[in-house]
């Protein structure tokens, strides 16, 4: 396990440097109202650079993890992987 800034290209590299993999657990979430800049930065900006790095060094296999907040919520039941994600209904960003 290697850690680096996601909103850095720079150390990305050097963290990815003959790797076989990478999972990408790194994400931010708020529960205040209204846009965060700071988590789409790092949700979506942050992804890019990891996805971009990854493709340069021929990292293999990327497996992306989100959170709860990225699907939509339900009264009654079981979040799973079984609930659809539905576009805009998303509570990261």
């Amino acid at each position: 396990m290697v850690e680096g800034d996601v909103l850095d290209q720079e150390s990305l590299l050097r963290c990815m440097h003959q790797i076989k993999g990478v999972f990408h657990l790194a994400g931010l979430i708020s529960i205040m109202p209204g846009a965060n800049e700071l988590v789409q930065q790092v949700n979506v900006e942050g992804t890019k650079n990891i996805l971009k790095v990854a493709e340069k060094v021929k990292a293999g296999k990327f497996i992306y993890t989100s959170s709860i907040h990225a699907i939509q919520r339900v009264k009654e039941g079981v979040i799973d992987e079984t609930l659809p994600y539905i576009p805009g209904i998303h509570m990261s960003l």
